[in-house]
C-alpha cells in the first residue's frame, strides 16, 4: 500500500498555462505518513543523475512514519497537458527549524540510475563502447538506447569504480551523451538526440533586450524560463573554418610496424561549387587506426 502526500504547490506568475499545476509524491514503503508537500525542485544534466528535492511542512513523529535511506520514491508532476513521472531512491533527510519554530522536512532523491554506483572489477575485450553499456543496463535491467560506435577496443577496464563513473568515461571517449531517464538509459550522439525529440520538445519563451539592456524583473517574468546554458553539441567547432585538424598517434599492431607513427587528416571545408556538406558529429581516426 503506498500513501500520495497531498501538496500545495506554488503558482508560477509568468506563464498561464501552470494555473492548476500539480504535483503527487509517493512512498511506497511509508503508507502511513502525514505530512503536507509545500514544494518541489527537479533538477536534471547530462552526464549527472537526476536530483530532487521535496519540502514537508512538519516532522513525522511516530515509529511507522519514519522516512529510511534508499526508500523508493515516486513523483508525478504535470503542468497543462504535460504529464510526467519521476522514480528515484531516498538518499539523504534533513529538518530546518525556523526562528518562529516552524518545521520543515526535506528529503533528497537520486533518480533510478542511483543502481549505479554500485562498483566492480571486470574486463571487457574486443568490444565497443555501446557493446559495454547495453551489457551494463542489462545487469540492472534499465532499457538502453544506444548509437553504434566504430571503434572496437581489444579492452575496456572496469578497474573498481562505479559502474555510473564507467559510462560517464565512455561518454568523454567516445563524445556520446550520457543520460538516464527513469529507467531508460540513453547513449547516442547529442545531434541525434536534438534531430530526434526536435518535434516533439516543449518551447520556451526568454524575455531579453535586443539593445544588450538590463530586463526588469517584471518584464523578463513574463516568459516562461528565466535563464538558460546552451549546451554544446558533439559537432566540431571548426565545421565551417579554413583548417586541416589533425590526429596522431601510434599503432597497436604486431610485427614490423608495431609503434609507428601514424597520422590522419580531416580536410577543410572547400567553399564555391566544389563544396562539401559536412559531417555531423565527432571526428573519427582513419581506417589504418583501427586495425590489428
Amino acid at each position: 500500500m503506498a500513501s500520495s502526500i497531498p501538496t500545495t504547490p506554488r503558482p508560477f506568475v509568468w506563464a498561464s498555462n501552470v494555473i492548476g499545476a500539480n504535483f503527487y509524491v509517493t512512498l511506497p514503503k511509508t503508507p502511513k505518513l502525514e505530512l503536507l508537500a509545500l514544494g518541489m525542485e527537479i533538477y536534471q544534466k547530462q552526464m549527472e543523475h537526476d536530483f530532487a528535492v521535496i519540502h514537508l511542512k512538519g516532522k513525522p513523529y511516530k515509529l511507522e512514519t519514519q522516512i529510511h535511506h534508499n526508500d523508493p520514491v515516486v513523483i508525478t508532476y504535470q503542468s497543462g497537458k504535460l504529464k510526467s513521472t519521476f522514480n528515484g531512491y531516498v538518499h539523504a533527510i534533513r529538518q530546518v527549524s525556523t526562528i518562529k519554530g516552524t518545521t520543515e522536512t526535506i528529503i533528497e532523491v537520486v533518480g533510478a540510475s542511483s543502481v549505479l554506483k554500485e562498483t566492480a572489477q571486470k574486463i571487457y575485450t574486443k568490444t565497443t563502447a555501446d557493446q559495454v553499456v547495453s551489457q551494463i543496463c542489462a545487469k540492472f535491467h534499465l532499457s538502453a538506447v544506444v548509437q553504434r560506435d566504430a571503434r572496437v577496443r581489444n579492452a575496456i577496464v572496469h578497474s573498481g569504480q562505479s559502474y555510473w563513473q564507467l559510462l560517464r568515461s565512455l561518454a568523454f571517449q567516445t563524445g556520446h551523451a550520457l543520460r538516464c531517464d527513469n529507467t531508460t538509459l540513453t547513449f547516442v550522439s547529442k545531434d541525434k538526440i536534438t534531430l530526434t525529440k526536435k518535434k516533439s520538445a516543449p518551447y520556451f519563451v526568454y524575455i531579453d533586450n535586443p539593445n544588450g539592456g538590463v530586463v526588469p524583473e517584471g518584464l523578463r517574468n513574463l516568459g516562461s524560463i528565466t535563464n538558460f546554458t546552451p549546451l554544446i553539441s558533439d559537432a566540431s567547432p571548426e565545421t565551417h573554418s579554413n583548417v586541416d585538424r589533425v590526429i596522431t598517434g601510434r599503432t597497436p599492431s604486431n610485427g614490423n610496424a608495431k609503434g609507428k607513427a601514424i597520422k590522419t587528416t580531416h580536410a577543410k571545408v572547400n567553399k564555391g561549387k566544389s563544396a562539401q556538406k559536412p559531417s555531423r558529429g565527432s571526428v573519427k581516426p582513419s581506417k589504418d587506426f583501427f586495425k590489428k
